[in-house]
């Protein structure tokens, strides 16, 4: 495993995460129509697409976090499920859905264009 540590240098900030070796995680990145990352974006994780597709918040979510600086979050140490994803930030919102299972150690990146 790797510290968890930011560094500055100038203006730019060098994020580490921890992250378990053999463990799948998904790293979802929230961006504008223009693909500009979103910060403090509310992103949620979801077992059923229809709870994602109708979702008004995170509530009944299986995980949720907010996006970083960067337009970043990133969920660690999951099953190999396939996750449904939405975002919500300023009454907008972004949804992926996914049939495809996540794969036992996969590290998935996914973008989400908030609307």
């Amino acid at each position: 495993m790797q510290e968890n540590r930011l560094t500055n240098v100038g203006t730019v900030s060098i994020s580490t995460v921890s992250i378990a070796e053999n463990s799948s995680f998904l790293i979802v990145n929230i961006v504008d129509s223009g693909g500009v990352p979103i910060p403090d974006s509310e992103v949620c994780l979801f077992l059923e697409d229809e709870a994602a597709i109708e979702a008004q918040d995170c509530q009944g979510s299986l995980r949720s976090k907010v996006t970083d600086d960067f337009g970043l979050v990133v969920f660690t140490n999951l099953d190999s499920l396939s996750y449904h994803m939405a975002s919500f930030k300023d009454g907008k919102k972004g949804v992926q859905t996914s049939e495809k299972p996540l794969n036992v150690n996969e590290r998935r990146l996914v973008q989400i264009a908030l609307e």
